[in-house]
């Protein structure tokens, strides 16, 4: 399922990329366009000075959770992606522009390295790679997490947002018009699909499919527990010989 934000008309949708129909339509906070999606969904703010909220994956219905943004305010951070626990955003509509970690709740944005390119919107994580892809409105660039640019392949999407599908290792690009068709890329830029959605959200900046395994990083009170019992299943093992 690809979840896409319209944040001016405080609507974010599930759509279903088999048939390209809408899973669900539900209101959220305005001007809500990062997004970050793992068990639940939550979306940020694109001044990041007011709240982030969190929705159900489901039904996109809130969550009851919010978190504050204490700014200040860098001005158009829209779409998201989502690296175990850190999201990453960037600051759009520019021709060189920031990309920023923050926490799960959008809060505590910290600057990571500088992009350039032709009005970049789009950011999403490839966690195959263990990569950044970016998009401006004709290209797709992929970055290590230090920065490095690693690649870049032509799309023809103009402006939108962009998402990496865990569940076949491809990049989706969401272009803002509700009227244009997704257009799903292998990741050496050969187009896959071209989707209609005819129903959707009339201004996205922001995409994503769920992370896969919910993106979370287990504790490492969990990881012990899991290894504990992996080393008693291997002694048991053992005895049975």
């Amino acid at each position: 399922m690809l979840y896409i934000t319209d944040g001016d008309s405080a609507t974010l949708q599930a759509i279903d990329t088999t048939s390209g129909s809408i899973s669900f339509s539900a209101t959220t906070h305005t001007i809500g366009y990062p997004i970050a999606v793992r068990g639940t969904i939550w979306i940020g703010e694109r001044d990041n000075d007011d709240q982030a909220v969190e929705y159900n994956i489901a039904d996109g219905s809130p969550t009851g959770n919010t978190a504050a943004l204490a700014g200040p305010s860098f001005g158009n951070f829209v779409d998201g992606a989502v690296n175990g626990s850190v999201n990453y955003t960037l600051v759009a509509f520019t021709s060189s522009s920031t990309v920023y970690q923050t926490n799960a709740d959008w809060t505590n944005p910290s600057s990571l390295f500088s992009v350039s390119g032709s009005d970049i919107v789009g950011i999403t994580f490839d966690s195959v790679a263990g990569t950044l892809w970016i998009s401006d409105s004709s290209t797709i660039y992929q970055y290590s997490l230090a920065g490095a640019l690693l690649g870049s392949f032509a799309h023809s999407g103009g402006r939108g947002s962009l998402a990496w599908d865990s569940g076949d290792d491809t990049l989706w690009y969401v272009p803002n018009e509700e009227d244009d068709p997704l257009l799903q890329y292998s990741k050496g830029g050969a187009l896959l699909q071209s989707l209609s959605t005819p129903t959707r959200a009339s201004n996205v900046w922001g995409a994503e499919f769920a992370a896969a395994g919910g993106g979370e990083v287990p504790e490492p009170g969990t990881v012990a527990l899991m290894g504990a019992g992996l080393a008693g299943l291997l002694l048991l093992k053992r005895r049975c010989l």
